[in-house]
C-alpha cells in the first residue's frame, strides 16, 4: 500500500511508504533516504522536494515521475504505473437501508459492496470504484471496514473525493455507459469518461 505523506514541519521532505511495517535500516543517497526492513525496500524520503500540503496525497502522474526521475538517478526500482486503485464499476443493487444505501458492484474480477450516503445511486450505473489503499483529493486513504454498521469495501467515486469539487458533494459521478468495467480510471481524463 504505497502512501506519500508530507509532514509540514519537514520543510521539502517527501515520505512513502511502500508497506506499513517499522524500518530496520536506513540508507542515505543525496536526495533520497531508503528504508529498509529486513534489506528490502519499504519506503523513501525524498529531500528538496515541491512543498505540499500538510497530510497523505495521491500518487499522481507528476509526482510519480517525479520520484520515478530521482530513482533512476540513484539505480533504485522505479514505481509502477498504477497510481491510485480507481477503477471503473457498475451498481448491481442498491438496497435503502435508513439514510444509506448498501451497493453491490461489479468491478470485473469480483462483486463488491460499497455502502453509499449518495443521493443518486442506481441500478446498472457505472460508476468509479475507490479500492481500499486509495487516497483521496483530501488526504484521507480509504479502508474497508465497517460504515454505518455495515461492511463496505471501497467509496464510490464523486467529482467531490476524486477532484475536490465542493458543489458536487453527496452525488457520484456517473460514467457513460461506454465505460468498461474493471478498468483503471484516469483522473486525468474524467470528463472523458461522462
Amino acid at each position: 500500500m504505497r502512501r506519500l505523506y508530507y509532514h509540514q514541519s519537514y520543510p521539502g521532505i517527501w515520505m512513502l511508504n511502500l508497506k506499513d511495517i517499522k524500518s530496520d535500516k536506513e540508507v542515505t543517497k543525496d536526495k533520497v533516504t531508503i528504508l529498509y526492513s529486513k534489506d528490502e525496500i519499504i519506503g523513501y524520503n525524498f529531500s528538496l522536494m515541491p512543498e505540499l500540503k500538510g497530510g497523505y496525497h495521491p500518487l499522481d502522474q507528476e509526482k510519480l515521475e517525479l520520484i520515478n526521475d530521482i530513482l533512476t538517478l540513484h539505480n533504485l526500482p522505479l514505481l509502477n504505473e498504477e497510481i491510485n486503485p480507481l477503477v471503473i464499476g457498475r451498481i448491481l443493487a442498491c438496497e435503502k437501508n435508513g439514510d444509506v444505501t448498501i451497493c453491490q458492484v461489479d468491478i470485473k474480477e469480483k462483486t463488491l459492496q460499497i455502502v453509499t450516503k449518495a443521493q443518486n445511486v442506481a441500478v446498472k450505473q457505472k460508476v468509479v470504484v475507490v479500492l481500499p489503499g486509495a487516497v483521496l483529493y483530501n488526504g484521507d486513504i480509504i479502508e474497508e471496514g465497517k460504515v454505518y454498521n455495515h461492511l463496505s469495501q471501497g467509496v464510490l467515486g464523486s467529482r467531490y473525493s476524486l477532484f475536490g469539487k465542493l458543489e458536487d458533494r453527496g452525488f457520484i459521478l456517473e460514467l457513460s455507459q461506454d465505460a468498461e468495467v474493471g478498468k483503471v480510471f484516469d483522473s486525468r481524463v474524467a470528463d472523458s469518461y461522462c
